[in-house]
């Protein structure tokens, strides 16, 4: 499996999901450790070692049949790019090379890493609102690890991690919401600060009127706390977050809708047409197109395709299309010409 075949099997899963009308994603993390030195502690010479041993562990699992293993530091800068905005790598910078090995399961929405900050980062990704399947899969590969390898465990604080806060169950559930009404109605800071009396952590992306706001929740602690204590907590929040996100778009669309229609047709505009287009212009653009969508004002536009080419026109996506780092003139001409692409002639107001 190559890294572009992976990527576009990823976003054609995430097509085959419903929409959700506030989660995009969600990623979920089972991190766990060897009874020996973390990996950062190493020599090179050990990490080369360490990722072998590990690489033969997960490929002894049945859930690997299938499965391609990777050396991180072999992949191109724009397969590490587009592979760090799925999330499947943590980004770092670009002059540090780390020995890491990635294994993409024959479902590449499933990953092990290894060897990193962790011995073992056991990933799942998923298109819209599907945080129980994403447990289930890691919870599946946790098991039969841990038949064959007795984890850093600890009675008092369970499974031991790199991180002292992920120490307990080791899991570290990470839900991105698109929420543009709140955005528009200037409720995102007061949101952010109830946020953090409810156990979770959020990182907000784009502030005050940006319809493309996207915010971030993740469990702000794993120790005292079970699995399924964790994942009902989260679940309480988007929940809540969509009966808000509901509340302040049928608030717009009540009190406003002139201006909510304007909006929309002229992001509609500017995508269609647009000749230059940076990443976070589509970032804003592409989430109010959302907007208009769930709004019910753009009904010739499926929001599938809008999360789809989200994807497909960001940096990573556009860099990991033709092969070569672009600069930024480049990738803007580039993504207006594949959003005017997706857009011309299949939309009409």
């Amino acid at each position: 499996m190559t890294i572009p075949g992976a990527v576009d099997t990823i976003l054609a899963s995430d097509r085959g999901e419903a929409p959700h009308p506030v989660v995009m994603e969600v990623r979920g993390r089972i991190l766990r450790n060897l009874q020996e030195p973390f990996p950062h502690r190493l020599e090179d010479e050990e990490r080369e070692i360490l990722r072998a041993r590990l690489f033969e562990q997960v490929d002894d699992i049945k859930a690997s049949e299938g499965c391609v293993k990777l050396h991180v530091e072999e992949l191109k800068p724009s397969e590490r790019r587009a592979l760090t905005e799925l999330g499947i790598l943590d980004p770092l910078p670009d002059d540090h090379e780390e020995l890491r090995g990635l294994v993409l399961m024959s479902d590449p929405r499933t990953s092990v890493l290894v060897g990193a900050r962790d011995h073992l980062c056991i990933q799942a990704r998923r298109g819209g609102w599907a945080i129980d399947d994403s447990y289930a899969e890691l919870d599946c590969i946790d098991a039969a690890l841990e038949e064959r390898i007795n984890f850093a465990f600890s009675e008092a604080f369970g499974y031991l991690t790199a991180s002292p806060r992920r120490a307990g169950t080791g899991l570290d559930v990470r839900i991105q919401l698109h929420l543009p009404a709140l955005a528009l109605q200037g409720e995102m800071p007061r949101l952010l600060r109830g946020l953090a009396a409810l156990h979770v952590e959020p990182v907000l992306s784009g502030e005050g009127e940006d319809p493309g706001s996207i915010l971030s929740i993740t469990n702000a602690r794993s120790l005292g706390r079970s699995e399924r204590e964790i994942l009902s907590g989260l679940s309480e929040v988007v929940t809540k977050l969509e009966e808000f996100e509901e509340k302040a778009r049928e608030a717009l669309l009540s009190e406003a809708r002139s201006l909510l229609e304007d909006r929309v047709w002229t992001a509609f505009g500017q995508l269609r047409y647009g000749r230059m287009v940076s990443g976070e212009e589509a970032d804003t653009l592409l989430g109010t197109l959302r907007l208009g969508c769930l709004a019910g004002i753009m009904q010739t536009v499926d929001i599938a395709e809008v999360q789809d080419h989200w994807l497909r026109v960001s940096d990573g996506g556009l860099q990991l299309e033709t092969g070569r780092n672009l600069p930024e003139t480049e990738l803007s001409a580039l993504r207006a010409d594949r959003l005017r692409a997706w857009l011309d002639g299949d939309a009409t107001e």
